[in-house]
């Protein structure tokens, strides 16, 4: 504490032997001081983060479908500002998987731009991964704009195999869930399967996986899906004649109802199934 009161001391005669001109000065230079540690000490608190897709606004669905893909994929520090997420500075590539994983992306997101993220000193793994987000991203919206498909999304892997000479094989699953709720097609799942082969390079169409979400079943890439689904084919035969079954009943009732459109949804329990047998 004294050598604080002499410090103290010492620094106000100093000031009051200056000249006003220097007084002035003096006081300038002490709010500089400040105003830069100041400054510094925000510069360091906000360097440490960065704003998601480049400061991108998103709607508040988006936002609450971000947050829980960030949790189920056990990622923590991120912080919702406004209408934009803040994240731990260098941890972009994790957040983005995150949400590819869960096909949480926002709506107007453009896979393209994963690309134009990177700066000069990312790494090479970096730069794997952002291209292969990328690519499992845009691979899934053109599955995606197949007709009577609802949903899809893609992982793409590669494994070291244990050979001799050793070799990185490619592999893929590709989740479906098609329009309506009914199971995939067998020619659905042979066009998704060729899609993704075709647009991955040096992948065998026998590592490409699609899984069925509707139907819970999945068609690995040496099965033939019109063998594999013959029990789903006629599913949908016995739900199509049980629909127009009830839609020509109804119809023949309110046949006095001008103008009426009949819509008809029927879901098949086991018991159902056996009488259609």
């Amino acid at each position: 504490m004294d050598a604080i009161r002499r410090f103290s001391r010492q620094t106000l005669d100093l000031f009051r032997s200056l000249t006003p001109g220097g007084r002035l000065l003096a006081a300038l230079l002490c709010g500089v001081i400040v105003v830069s540690l100041a400054w510094l000490v925000r510069f360091q608190a906000t360097e440490s983060y960065e704003y998601l897709l480049g400061g991108q606004h998103f709607s508040r669905r988006e936002i609450e479908a971000m947050e829980v893909a960030f949790a189920n994929q056990g990622l923590a520090g991120s912080e919702v500002v406004g209408q934009q997420i803040r994240i731990p500075r260098g941890r972009k590539q994790e957040f983005l998987a995150a949400l590819a994983k869960e096909n949480s992306l926002p709506e107007r997101f453009d896979p393209d731009d994963l690309l134009l993220e990177g700066g000069l000193l990312d790494s090479r793994d970096m730069r794997e991964q952002r291209q292969r987000v990328a690519a499992q991203t845009k691979l899934a919206m053109l599955i995606e704009k197949m007709p009577g498909i609802e949903d899809a999304s893609v992982q793409i892997d590669e494994v070291r195999v244990s050979t001799f000479p050793a070799r990185i094989e490619k592999r893929a699953i590709a989740l479906v869930s098609a329009s309506g709720r009914r199971p995939l097609l067998p020619e659905e799942v042979r066009a998704i399967r060729d899609t993704v082969v075709g647009y991955v390079a040096g992948l065998e169409q026998t590592n490409v996986t699609v899984t069925d979400l509707e139907a819970m079943r999945a068609y690995p890439g040496g099965d033939d899906p019109r063998a594999t689904s013959e029990s789903a084919n006629e599913y949908v035969r016995t739900k199509q004649m049980f629909e127009q079954l009830w839609r020509d009943k109804l119809q023949q009732r309110l046949a006095n109802y001008e103008g009426l459109v009949v819509a008809v949804n029927v879901e098949l329990c086991d018991a159902t199934r056996l009488v259609a047998h």
